[in-house]
């Protein structure tokens, strides 16, 4: 059923607004739209609010990403893990290793490392800082999460919005039209029907 007394063809025209309302912060441009064909405080309020929101989600968004990346410095112990270029001269397989003569110093140096590291990844320094940051690093999850969550209603709020105001505004836009057309088809009678100096006759002698 048409919403007005015009085509379904103006109507389709006329309703491809909507599309901008699929896509994030554009759907405040269908807001705009729609107050640039019909002015109306009210859709023009709607499209700045919409605005400011989307920017708020977004920048909000950045930052908690931002802040998701920072982290408590946990920093091993300085010793690097033994190279095994340094005791064999080059890349062996672990066969050849184990026959080599600088296999025992290496197997040594290497299990003093690893006892340092042991140590150090068990001490409790390290264990309550990595704590905190996945205790940190939740708090950002969930802040992200109710962001996202906020986006995804707050697009599929404005888009209802949007579709149920579309057949005031096509009412609305419809009656302008007509109030236009009738206004330019008065002007032109009244244009058609006023005397021409050709058809005024001479004025009578006194």
């Amino acid at each position: 059923m048409a919403i007005t007394n015009k085509s379904k063809e103006w109507e389709m025209k006329n309703s491809l607004y909507l599309i901008f309302g699929l896509f994030p912060l554009f759907n405040s441009l269908a807001y705009f739209h729609m107050n640039s064909r019909v002015p109306n405080p009210k859709m023009k309020k709607m499209g700045w609010i919409t605005l400011f929101v989307y920017i708020f989600l977004i920048v909000g968004l950045i930052i908690t990403g931002v802040f998701y990346d920072v982290t408590v410095a946990v920093v091993p112990p300085s010793p690097k893990v033994p190279s095994r270029y340094d005791y064999f001269g080059t890349y062996l397989t672990d066969e050849e290793m184990v026959t080599h003569e600088n296999y025992e110093e290496y197997r040594k140096a290497y299990k003093e490392w690893e006892d340092e590291y042991n140590a150090w990844d068990e001490s409790e320094e390290v264990v309550s800082a990595r704590a905190r940051n996945d205790e940190y690093h939740n708090s950002i999850m969930m802040i992200i999460r109710g962001l996202v969550i906020v986006f995804f209603i707050f697009t599929l709020v404005t888009l209802f919005y949007l579709i149920s105001s579309r057949a005031d505004f096509l009412r609305a836009l419809a009656q302008r039209e007509d109030r236009g057309q009738l206004t330019s088809r008065l002007g032109a009678q009244y244009q058609s029907n006023a005397p021409s100096a050709a058809n005024i006759p001479p004025a009578a002698p006194q």
